[in-house]
């Protein structure tokens, strides 16, 4: 019987993720495909409305009182259209709600972040574990690490191969179980993040022209909280149950001289005592104004759900409370010495997203356009149609979507701009089907983490690979890649997905609330 060459699998892996990656560099810059995408939404706006393509529906009024409706494709490039065009240029980008909270947020958590308080805090988490516990403690740190974006993919796996390391074990499994851990559950975390504020914006803007309204960054956080520690246990497993026998572990006295310039000094655990302080400040001065009947964050009714100053301002104080805990680390660390520093610090936030803004410049004109074109609702009409019609629908519907969105993922890494281009046409399609725009942004949101880190075009995949060949058993013949890497991944990449299957099945049929002033079921 013929034996099968174990390199196999590799050099196909190789192959197809090559291809992958040739393909997604082909692809122009993402300000260029929004600028594609608004001249194709003008030419065909032009051409379906000479058609007289125009689609009928029934729409509720603010009565409750069920009328028909037509709609017609409206031609873009009709001499009013195109004067709308250039006149509300500015308006669109300066009306673009993604726009101002990106610049706030960005702006405040970078003083958390150009201070060294998110590397010193996963730090502490991790190497602050108790030895029994560490590859789970790693897991966690890895998923939470997303607060810190792509720098914390980085840190995550230079610390799981220290830690590994330290403890006698094969540091290549330190690295790629806390890379996918941080890289394919990136989604997932306690905190709020950059990712939570840009994409709910965006499903907001949506949404509110269907009728929906106070969406916020929290509204998956029940989700991603509960799967924060879910995906951990499960890739602690996938680590030793699958990995490590394919990996190969050794158990030595260990080395610990590689840790020492990972321990915290004693002006960053003044820093982390500080920032303690200021936090446990920030939120008792949040109760004050939010747990009387009467406090500054409440309605006129003395509620706070589902509307309220405090569900409409949490972009505002998420990011305040990154600003005050960075900044109170800042001075006890000693890294920040004068206040001045602070406006400087944060300048560094703006300049940061400038790519984004740009963009998200663009992007304005594509939304604005494709929504006075009733391009969105014509497709949103017809592909609901569509779908009664195949009789697909409920979670066969959202497991389909989360596989495109895995799909597309290959060749397009950014989340948000994946999210810019498919929210204005599935949000309405899907809510016309019954499904809560919160619900239509989760299923995207697994879609995009989970093949994360088996991308080609990952910026952080590279490093990944370097460290693996930097702690490779110099005594093997074989030696590391691209596709050793990507085949030590994809049982985490297939477990982080059927994790995030089941308990979105799970919220799903027991109709749980995915976020605060979210509905109590998913489903309208």
């Amino acid at each position: 019987m013929k034996r099968r060459d174990p390199a196999a699998g590799q050099r196909g892996l190789v192959k197809f993720f090559a291809m992958v990656e040739r393909v997604g560099n082909r692809l122009p810059h993402p300000m260029w495909i929004f600028v594609i995408l608004t001249v194709t939404t003008l030419l065909l706006s032009m051409v379906f409305a000479q058609m007289g393509i125009s689609v009928t529906y029934m729409e509720a009024n603010s009565k409750g009182e069920v009328t028909e409706k037509v709609v017609q494709v409206v031609n873009l490039l009709s001499k009013s259209e195109i004067a709308a065009l250039f006149s509300e240029f500015t308006k669109n980008v300066l009306g673009n709600e993604v726009l101002g909270n990106v610049i706030t947020i960005s702006m405040c958590m970078v003083l958390a972040e150009q201070t060294g308080f998110f590397d010193a805090a996963l730090r502490r988490m991790l190497l602050g574990a108790p030895r029994a516990i560490i590859t789970y403690a790693l897991a966690l740190m890895g998923v939470c690490a997303n607060i810190a974006g792509d720098a914390g993919n980085i840190l995550a796996a230079t610390l799981g191969a220290m830690v590994f390391k330290a403890i006698g074990r094969n540091p290549v499994i330190g690295v790629v179980t806390a890379f996918s851990a941080a890289s394919a559950g990136y989604t997932a975390n306690l905190a709020i993040a950059n990712q939570d504020v840009t994409l709910s914006t965006t499903t907001g803007v949506i949404a509110e022209t269907l009728g929906f309204t106070e969406f916020h960054p929290l509204i998956n956080w029940y989700f991603l909280a509960a799967a924060t520690f879910i995906l951990a246990l499960v890739c602690t497993v996938i680590s030793e149950k699958i990995v490590t026998p394919l990996v190969g572990d050794f158990h030595t006295l260990g080395d610990a001289s590689g840790m020492r310039k990972y321990e915290l000094t004693p002006e960053e655990h003044r820093g982390l005592r500080n920032a303690g302080i200021a936090a446990l400040a920030f939120l008792a001065l949040l109760l004050v104004c939010t747990v009387p009947a009467g406090g500054l964050f409440r309605n006129s009714d003395g509620g706070l759900l589902p509307t309220s100053p405090l569900i409409k301002s949490i972009p505002v104080l998420v990011g305040l409370f990154f600003a005050l805990v960075g900044a109170a680390y800042g001075f006890g660390s000693g890294v920040i010495k004068s206040i001045n520093e602070v406006p400087r610090i944060m300048q560094k936030g703006i300049s940061r997203v400038s790519s984004m803004i740009l963009i998200l410049a663009i992007m304005s004109q594509f939304i604005s356009a494709f929504k006075r074109s009733n391009l969105a609702t014509v497709i949103s009409v017809n592909g609901q149609n569509f779908l009664k019609l195949i009789n697909l629908n409920g979670l066969p519907l959202l497991y389909l979507f989360i596989l495109l969105v895995c799909f597309i993922n290959f060749f397009m890494t950014s989340g948000s701009n994946k999210w810019f281009i498919l929210a204005p046409i599935f949000i309405p399609m899907f809510a016309g089907l019954g499904i809560h725009p919160a619900l239509t942004q989760l299923a995207y949101r697994i879609g995009d983490s989970c093949t994360n880190n088996i991308s080609p075009l990952s910026s952080t995949l590279p490093v990944a690979i370097a460290l693996v060949e930097e702690y490779w058993d110099k005594n093997r013949e074989d030696k590391p890649g691209l596709g050793t890497v990507i085949s030590y991944q994809l049982p985490f990449s297939i477990g982080f997905m059927i994790t995030f299957v089941i308990l979105l099945t799970v919220f799903y049929l027991f109709q749980l609330p995915l976020g605060p002033a979210m509905p109590p079921m998913p489903r309208f």
